[in-house]
C-alpha cells in the first residue's frame, strides 16, 4: 500500500495505518538492530500516541529485587533505580543506557515479576525459564515501598483483550479513555490511535519471551514515551498490566526524573519466599526483617520472627 504524501496526517487514513502495523509486526526484530527498528517504525506511523492516566498523590507502590540468601541488602541504591551506566540489556520498558525505575501497584505483584527474572553479573535480563538448576521452592525477595509525592503522569497500555477481561481496572481506564478521547478527535484518527495503541498494548501483554529482541517493540513505545519525558517532562513513564501476575495488577516504568521528584522511601522487608504454588502462584511469602532506619542510604533492620505473610 503506498504511504500518504508526507504533508498529510497519517493517522488519517486507517487503512494505511493497519497496514504499516502488519508489516512492523512481520519484522525478525532478532534480526535488526533497535536503531533501525527505531527509524522503520517512524517511517511507517509517524509519532506515537498516548493515552495519560493520572496516579494520584498520597498513594504507594511496591519494588521487589531478588537475593540468594537470607541477608538483606544494607545500602537503599541497592534496591532502587539502576544507574544507567550499569543498564546494559533490553527489558520490557526500556533500552541500554535507560534508567528506570520499575515498580507494581502492590507486594504480591511485584514479588511475582522479581521472581520471574534475573540479571546476571553482565546486567543481562534472563528469563527464569531459561536456568535448568534454578530451585523454585526457595528465594529471598526484598520489597521497598515508596510513597507517590506528586501526581504521575503515565501513558497506559490498557487495551490487550485478555488484560481487559482478567484486570477491571485495566477495563475501566481503558473503556474510559477511549471513550472520551471518541469525543475529541474524528472518527479516522480515533481508528487509528486505537489501532496503534492496541498494537503496542499486546507487546507489553506479551507473555513468550526467549530473547532480549522480544522486547524491541515494547521497547521502542517506552523509549519514545521516555524521550518526550526529557524534553516536556509532560509524562512520568508508562503503566501496563502485569503478565507476571496474570494481569491482576500494574506495573510501572516511570522515568528517571519522575523517580527523584516524585516518589519516596518508605520501607522495605526482606522475604522468604517458599514457591509452593497454586495456579502458578506463589502462596506462602513471609517477611523475616524489617527495615527500620535509612541512616543516608545505608539501611538498618530489625528481625521479624513470627514473618508476616503477605500473601
Amino acid at each position: 500500500m503506498k504511504k500518504p504524501s508526507s504533508d498529510q496526517n497519517l493517522y488519517n487514513y486507517p487503512e494505511y495505518i493497519e497496514y504499516a502495523l502488519g508489516k512492523i509486526k512481520e519484522i525478525d526484530t532478532s534480526k535488526i538492530s533497535f536503531s533501525d527498528l527505531t527509524t522503520t517504525i517512524k517511517n511507517y506511523i509517524g509519532g506515537i500516541p498516548v493515552l495519560e492516566i493520572t496516579f494520584k498523590a498520597g498513594g504507594y507502590v511496591a519494588r521487589a529485587r531478588t537475593k540468594s540468601n537470607e541477608i538483606p541488602y544494607k545500602n537503599l541504591s541497592e534496591i532502587t533505580i539502576r544507574d544507567k551506566k550499569s543498564v546494559e540489556s533490553f527489558g520490557r520498558a526500556h533500552q541500554p543506557g535507560r534508567a528506570v525505575f520499575y515498580c507494581s501497584t502492590d507486594e504480591k505483584v511485584a514479588i511475582k515479576e522479581a521472581t520471574q527474572w534475573h540479571i546476571t553479573d553482565l546486567g543481562v535480563l534472563i528469563n527464569r525459564n531459561m536456568f535448568k538448576e534454578h530451585n523454585r521452592h526457595r528465594r529471598f525477595v526484598t520489597v521497598s515501598i515508596w510513597k507517590v509525592k506528586k501526581d504521575l503522569k503515565l501513558a497506559a497500555l490498557f487495551l490487550n483483550k485478555k488484560a481487559i477481561e482478567l484486570n477491571s481496572r485495566v477495563k475501566y481506564f481503558g473503556e474510559e479513555i477511549t471513550n472520551h478521547n471518541a469525543n475529541i478527535w474524528n472518527s479516522n484518527v480515533l481508528k487509528s490511535k486505537d489501532l496503534i495503541l492496541n498494537f503496542f498494548s499486546n507487546e507489553f501483554a506479551k507473555s513468550d519471551i526467549r530473547q532480549e529482541s522480544d522486547y524491541f517493540l515494547s521497547a521502542y513505545y517506552a523509549n519514545e514515551v521516555h524521550t518526550f519525558s526529557e524534553n516536556t517532562s509532560k509524562i512520568d513513564g508508562v503503566v501496563y498490566p502485569s503478565v507476571a501476575h496474570d494481569f491482576k495488577g500494574e506495573n510501572f516504568a516511570i522515568t528517571e526524573l519522575a523517580y527523584k521528584n516524585k516518589l519516596e522511601f518508605v520501607k522495605a522487608y526482606h522475604n522468604y519466599v517458599a514457591n509452593i504454588e497454586l495456579n502458578d502462584n506463589p502462596f506462602v511469602i513471609g517477611s523475616i526483617l524489617e527495615n527500620i532506619e535509612n541512616q543516608n542510604g545505608k539501611l538498618i533492620w530489625k528481625d521479624i520472627p513470627t514473618g508476616k505473610l503477605i500473601e
